[in-house]
């Protein structure tokens, strides 16, 4: 099986890292945490004062009616006639009463505002009307819900008054019809009279032609039914004669029995027709019946001229009583009107239907309220937003913070961390007590098991000005010249920096004039012991950075390579202050003539692909990176190491 490229798996174990270290992710949002605590503060404040600006209060109130017609609506519109719960229901919104109730409680809202603010309902199987009101505010609604009440009862009494002045108006009316009634029969009653005698003056003439017309009907029906008999009995001698002779005949052999048997057949149905049957017997009774109806006796036709007279009496007779009932009636309107002008049943019969079960109380709290809601609503977006922008501060942050984060994006080991130090500390060497002494002391260590060879010329680079560059170079040499080992320190800052601290305060005072790497490389200085200065750091020299800035190619000259040459033969370390990689070459002009390189990153100062773009073009001058020393960071990252 063929060996796998190496590079290609390097790269196929970066695609399946993770694009973020997630234990640096969790320092992170902690470390942000004060940014969402700040932020749910405001949305709690804002969310309270939004939700009493925006926020609305709904209270309820209901008052309760219990439907028993009473016994003078039944007697007024009768029991039939009274109105369902159902249809009383639907009238207690009707537009009349909303505006009365507007008018009353001086509401400034339409009419169809406090229709929708009221309910009106039906208790199921049930006499019970619940009306039911919600405002905004509790004493209106206590107040809208008894008025509405009210004003309904009010109405249905003014319905029975004015049924009461309906029914009076029509019973009057009524008495006038029947007044003229009364007439017309006392008319008919005169009119049957003279009829009556002139019906029987004339009782005898009618009689008398009655009967003749009778008896010319019978005579002319016995004479059809005379002639007719004579030719059936004609016809019937007839076909006898023509059955006896096919009778001899066939005796004799001349016909066939079929037309015997004919012969009979036509004689029976002759027979049938000639001679009555029973039924026709019964028929000719009830004939004679019919007639004698036909023209009564005398004493029926006397009933028949008596009868309408009685008729008409007796519907004199109804009308007369028809009229003291309606008297009654007009009588006991008439106290029902009189009562209600002078207001002794006023308003009180729809009070009389309904009885009230319970009034609406002020209600104490609110039914209903978005308040809550909407503060809870406001408060849970905003917190919702609050995590959302912590975590992508913290995503939008791609800044190395961590060894393991370093490891990840960069994929280079940390060969040291240096927690943050307040500026007030002490932070180099030669001032005692210095916090970062013991923790150099572990770096150096760290350094020369990676660099062991003796003269090894040590290039500290970082990615900006600032990273503690410079803090991180004195500090690795004094530790490192601790370790009984010669140790050179070069200030490669050539170029004229006001902002850059230089290494020169680390020189004795006394030793005089100065010259530097700068007055080297310029031949200003012949030798490399004239810009060769002992420090105040045990076991190190410093060629510091002194006069004016020089051109920074001479740093890749062939007079830097036998400067840095020289020095490697003379000392057992060379530790190379050099500038940033960012803003200028001359790192990697000096990474040519180094042995190694240590990259100082900041904590939460440079972005990932910045370092990396720095790295890509170290990769050119062919010299390793050791390591990593993350400068700066903060205590809850150090933990992660």
């Amino acid at each position: 099986m063929p060996e796998m490229d190496p590079e290609y798996l390097k790269s196929q174990m970066q695609e399946e890292k993770l694009p973020f270290e997630p234990r640096t992710l969790l320092v992170g949002l902690w470390l942000r945490l004060w940014i969402l605590v700040v932020f749910w503060c405001v949305t709690i404040i804002v969310g309270f004062v939004a939700a009493k600006i925006m926020g609305t209060q709904t209270f309820a109130a209901e008052t309760v009616l219990l439907y028993k017609p009473s016994a003078l609506g039944a007697q007024i519109v009768g029991k039939e006639e009274q109105l369902p719960i159902d249809t009383l229901m639907h009238m207690v919104k009707v537009r009349t009463n909303l505006e009365e109730v507007r008018r009353r409680l001086g509401l400034e809202v339409r009419t169809s505002i406090i229709g929708y603010a009221c309910d009106v309902e039906v208790q199921r199987d049930t006499t019970l009307m619940i009306i039911q009101c919600y405002w905004d505010n509790p004493r209106i609604v206590a107040a809208l819900a008894n008025s509405l009440r009210d004003v309904f009862m009010e109405n249905i009494g003014k319905i029975h008054i004015s049924t009461i002045d309906s029914l009076y108006e029509e019973a009057l009316r009524e008495k006038q019809v029947l007044k003229s009634k009364q007439a017309e029969i006392r008319v008919a009653v005169e009119v049957s009279k003279q009829n009556a005698e002139a019906e029987q003056e004339a009782e005898s003439s009618t009689e008398d032609m009655q009967r003749m017309l009778t008896r010319m009907h019978r005579i002319r029906s016995a004479i059809s039914d005379d002639k007719k008999h004579s030719e059936d009995l004609k016809r019937l001698a007839e076909l006898e004669l023509a059955y006896k002779n096919a009778k001899k005949l066939y005796e004799l052999g001349a016909v066939a029995k079929e037309a015997v048997d004919k012969a009979a057949v036509i004689l029976e149905k002759q027979k049938k027709i000639t001679y009555d049957t029973e039924k026709i017997k019964n028929w000719k009774s009830q004939l004679e019946e019919i007639t004698e109806a036909v023209a009564p006796s005398n004493q029926k036709k006397a009933k028949m001229i008596d009868g309408p007279s009685d008729a008409v009496e007796q519907r004199a007779l109804d009308l007369q009583l028809e009229e003291v009932a309606l008297d009654e009636r007009i009588k006991y309107l008439e106290q029902l009107r009189e009562e209600t002008i002078t207001g002794e049943l006023a308003g009180e019969h729809g009070q009389k239907d309904f009885t009230v079960v319970s009034i609406a109380e002020v209600p104490s709290t609110p039914s209903h309220s978005t308040t809550k809601m909407l503060f809870v609503g406001i408060c849970f977006v905003g917190f919702t937003v609050g995590i959302i922008l912590v975590v992508l501060l913290v995503l939008l942050d791609t800044t190395l913070k961590s060894a393991p984060e370093v490891f990840l994006k960069l994929n280079h080991k940390t060969i040291g961390i240096v927690p943050k130090i307040s500026g007030r500390q002490k932070l180099t060497p030669a001032e005692e007590g210095s916090n970062l002494l013991e923790l150099f002391k572990i770096i150096s260590r760290k350094v020369r098991s990676l660099i062991p060879q003796r003269g090894a010329k040590i290039l500290i680079v970082s990615t900006k000005p600032g990273e503690g560059k410079t803090v991180v170079s004195t500090n690795l040499a004094a530790c490192l010249g601790r370790q009984d080992e010669r140790v050179l320190l070069v200030d490669a800052n050539v170029r004229a920096q006001s902002s850059q601290k230089a290494l020169g305060e680390l020189l004795f005072s006394e030793q005089g004039p100065l010259k530097g790497l700068g007055e080297y490389l310029s031949y200003e200085a012949d030798s490399v012991d004239e810009i060769i200065w002992p420090t105040a750091l045990p076991g190190v020299e410093c060629v510091p950075r002194v006069g004016k800035a020089v051109l920074s190619d001479m740093l890749g000259s062939n007079r830097m390579k036998e400067f840095l040459d020289e020095c490697a033969s003379r000392y057992g370390v060379v530790v190379i202050d050099s500038p940033p990689l960012q803003s200028y070459v001359d790192a990697e002009l000096l990474a040519q003539w180094s042995d190694a390189i240590i990259l100082v990153i900041q904590s939460h100062y440079c972005k990932g692909s910045q370092i990396k773009k720095i790295l890509e073009r170290l990769k050119t001058t062919k010299a390793p990176i050791a390591g990593v020393i993350l400068n700066r960071v903060d205590k809850l990252y150090l933990e992660l190491d």
